[in-house]
């Protein structure tokens, strides 16, 4: 069987590379362009850099052209100001010239500057440069020419400049370093005060707890003295008025007391239990009927009305 090439290539482990054809004529290698030979009109032109585009967040594109130094020798360039900021962009090279090529800027790129916040090349920066500036101007008279318009304009842009750099003069660090002490004590005074008001606020709810405490206590003795009252009522003569007695105290009782049934609620059902029992022992002696005592008696140890009902009178089977 007849192998293909680059299987006889692979089986013998040598690779071939064979020319790249082009896809228009099998012979015909292809064309590598114009920049792979040389040109004979001499070296390309140089390329312009086109300006960047950026959406603008309110719609439409905002243009950023770079910005050139307008000197043949210099190579500087800015980018990234749009175009919209001319302000900005003559500053940006403005203060370019001035740091490089010695170029003063003018009173109104001066005036920017100093609303934007900007540092003004060569200007001073601290009150010994700004006195030695300061000396250096000459001053009108003797033999000295009076100051132009302009010169005057120069000067008083550098003041504003300086002023912001001016540092406090020696009677405004002497009246702060005497109110410093003041200040401190004034702060010392509101901590400790703030000690003292957060001790208070720890003693009151000491003794907040204490007084609740003792509200407790309180209520819990009146609801054993009404329990006490409630059982003395049994030695009246009466038994209805021992009753009604006991059982208004020990409900007055109940009443006293906030965390629902507890010890004046046992104490009510057992004043309950306690008058049925005697109640049907009266009857029984009385010679009532059986099934009422027995109902009483069922009543009086804990049944409910319709267990003890049933119990006294069970339902008749059903036939079947």
């Amino acid at each position: 069987m007849r192998r293909a090439r680059h299987q006889h290539d692979q089986l013998h482990g040598r690779r071939r590379y064979p020319a790249r054809r082009d896809r228009r004529h099998p012979r015909r290698k292809p064309d590598r362009g114009r920049r792979a030979r040389s040109s004979p009109r001499g070296p390309p032109a140089v390329r312009r850099v086109r300006p960047p585009l950026r959406r603008h967040p309110r719609g439409g594109v905002v243009k950023i052209s770079p910005i050139y130094c307008p000197d043949p020798s210099c190579r500087w360039s800015a980018h990234g100001i749009p175009d919209e900021f001319v302000e900005a962009r003559d500053w940006h090279l403005a203060a370019h010239r001035a740091d490089v090529h010695g170029v003063q800027p003018t009173p109104e790129q001066v005036a920017y500057a100093t609303r934007a916040g900007h540092v003004i090349p060569g200007t001073a920066k601290t009150t010994d440069d700004a006195v030695a500036v300061l000396g250096a101007l000459p001053v009108p008279g003797g033999d000295q020419p009076p100051l132009d318009e302009q010169r005057l304009a120069e000067i008083d842009a550098r003041a504003a400049h300086l002023y912001e750099y001016v540092p406090l003069p020696p009677e405004a660090d002497q009246l702060a370093g005497e109110d410093v002490p003041a200040l401190l004590a004034e702060i010392q005074h509101l901590r400790h005060q703030q000690s003292l008001d957060d001790a208070e606020y720890e003693q009151a709810t000491a003794e907040l707890a204490t007084a609740k405490a003792r509200i407790t206590e309180l209520e819990k003795a009146a609801v054993e003295a009404r329990v006490a009252l409630g059982s003395l009522c049994y030695d009246l003569e009466d038994p209805g008025t021992a009753a009604l007695g006991a059982l208004h105290l020990l409900t007055q009782a109940t009443v006293w007391t906030e965390t629902g049934p507890d010890f004046a609620a046992d104490a009510l059902a057992q004043h309950d239990a306690k008058v049925l029992h005697e109640t049907a022992q009266a009857m029984e002696v009385a010679g009532h009927d059986d099934d009422a005592v027995n109902l009483l008696y069922l009543l009086a140890d804990g049944a409910t009305p319709k267990a003890a009902a049933n119990q006294t009178n069970p339902a008749p089977k059903e036939a079947s």
